[in-house]
């Protein structure tokens, strides 16, 4: 009943919005954006991680993403591969924006005196944040004031690891 409620005030969002643009960022969102979206509104999808390409995500790329103005992916081989799926399917302009940022403009972010790590994602096994925790116990052993910074879940939690780590 919960996700009959969530699907009906989705949709009607979507439907009913005015705004300029809509991102969405899941897969399903995607879909509901393409699927309700009305004609005024840029409707900007983000494909934000690689795919195995299974026969239900080739399918939505074909059929359901077709009225999206714009796909943005982080890498210039997913965008290819999405162009390749969505050809003549879509009139979507499918672009990279990647995760990149130059050191020029992390400097800007953080005391570039400091020696700082920061990892984020969710906080999942697929982000394999306990490899990031083995290596980091190495090099705190050898670095012992460097800090490492984990960015994770819906909401922004930091945690900060030091010496602590075995």
């Amino acid at each position: 009943l919960r996700k009959i409620s969530e699907y009906l005030a989705l949709k009607k969002l979507i439907k009913n919005t005015k705004e300029v643009a809509i991102i969405t960022t899941l897969d399903e969102h995607n879909i509901f954006l393409s699927r309700f979206g009305n004609k005024e509104t840029r409707k900007i999808a983000q494909v934000h991680h690689d795919h195995e390409f299974e026969k239900k995500q080739l399918s939505n790329f074909q059929k359901k993403y077709s009225n999206l103005d714009y796909v943005i992916t982080v890498a210039d081989e997913l965008t290819e591969e999405i162009k390749m799926f969505m050809s003549g399917k879509s009139n979507a302009d499918v672009r990279t924006i990647s995760n990149f940022l130059h050191l020029s403009k992390l400097e800007s972010c953080f005391d570039i005196k400091q020696n700082y790590v920061v990892a984020a994602g969710r906080f999942c096994n697929d982000k394999a944040f306990e490899r990031l925790l083995e290596i980091w116990a190495k090099i705190i052993k050898v670095n012992k004031d460097w800090k490492l910074y984990i960015i994770f879940n819906n909401y922004i939690t930091f945690i900060y690891m030091n010496q602590q780590i075995k």
